[in-house]
């Protein structure tokens, strides 16, 4: 059986949950090299998107922790 590929709009697709901590503590997370995405993980789950500057300075960030996370976002 031959499996079709649907192709579909890159705007179609749903976004990464927004971290829900606060400005603040997503800054200090990052900064922090060895247990900073542990601590963006715990919050947001595997997949989880950041927007920490204006989109003209800055696009969203999005970070996968996980395997999973990584195949949620790649498809």
């Amino acid at each position: 059986m031959v499996e079709t590929v649907h192709k579909v709009a890159l705007s179609d697709l749903p976004l990464a949950p927004r971290n829900p901590l606060p400005y603040r503590q997503q800054m200090k997370a990052i900064r922090m090299v060895h247990t900073g995405l542990e601590t963006l993980r715990d919050a947001g789950g595997p997949a989880t998107r950041l927007k920490l500057a204006p989109k003209w300075l800055m696009p969203q960030v999005v970070v996968a922790t996980s395997p999973q996370g990584a195949h949620d976002i790649l498809g």
